[in-house]
């Protein structure tokens, strides 16, 4: 498990949870995964372009909101792009489209282009699917900690073939948060999921 810590001035807590409360549905719903296929589309396919891979996230740790959506993506001459798309009061903005540098051999399973890459269909993910793997994940979590959250989901298919990974955050019973002087210092853990071929979650436990 990775241990995180960070701190918050007092001050600021009432302004987070209000920010909190206009993100919208838990990264784990079918209204979530409804809404990110339109935005592909919209962002994406109706482009002419081609999801890779996408990885959803929280903004805000332990807060399991889809506030930030990064999308690997084909263009029309089969160019790698990373797209972000991050929450706003009211909807999600492209906050950056850039080419994507290929350098990196082992990440981009030695692709230069995305001509020979497999085309993620996002639309075509299934709520209940993502849904049940977050459920299985926290069926693991050791005794004495809390599910908190989705610290991020991600679905590659560089590889060839849909690779699912996620994190769920966590905290321990009774010892996640203190008052350190004016400010609030808040401890929690990552665990790593897996996802097989047979669609069984596996939560690493150890280090």
């Amino acid at each position: 498990m990775k241990k995180i810590t960070f701190y918050v001035a007092m001050a600021a807590m009432v302004l987070l949870s209000s920010c909190s409360m206009i993100t919208g549905s838990e990264i784990d719903t079918e209204e979530t995964v409804n809404s990110l296929k339109e935005l592909v589309k919209e962002n994406v396919t109706d482009k002419g372009m081609r999801v890779i891979e996408l990885t959803i996230m929280p903004q805000e740790a332990l807060t399991n909101k889809p506030d930030l959506i990064t999308l690997l993506v084909a263009d029309k001459d089969n160019s790698f792009h990373r797209i972000t798309l991050l929450k706003g009061l009211k909807d999600y903005d492209v906050t950056k489209d850039e080419e994507v540098d290929t350098t990196d051999a082992l990440k981009f399973k030695n692709h230069k282009n995305a001509e020979s890459v497999a085309t993620l269909e996002v639309d075509k993910l299934p709520a209940d699917v993502i849904k049940k793997q977050v459920e299985d994940a926290k069926t693991q979590i050791p005794e004495g900690y809390d599910f908190k959250g989705v610290g991020s989901y991600k679905i590659t298919v560089l590889s060839g073939k849909p690779v699912t990974t996620f994190k769920i955050q966590v905290t321990e019973n009774g010892n996640s948060t203190k008052v350190t002087g004016r400010r609030i210092q808040t401890t929690y853990y990552e665990l790593d999921c897996t996802v097989d071929d047979a669609g069984k979650t596996t939560v690493k436990l150890d280090d």
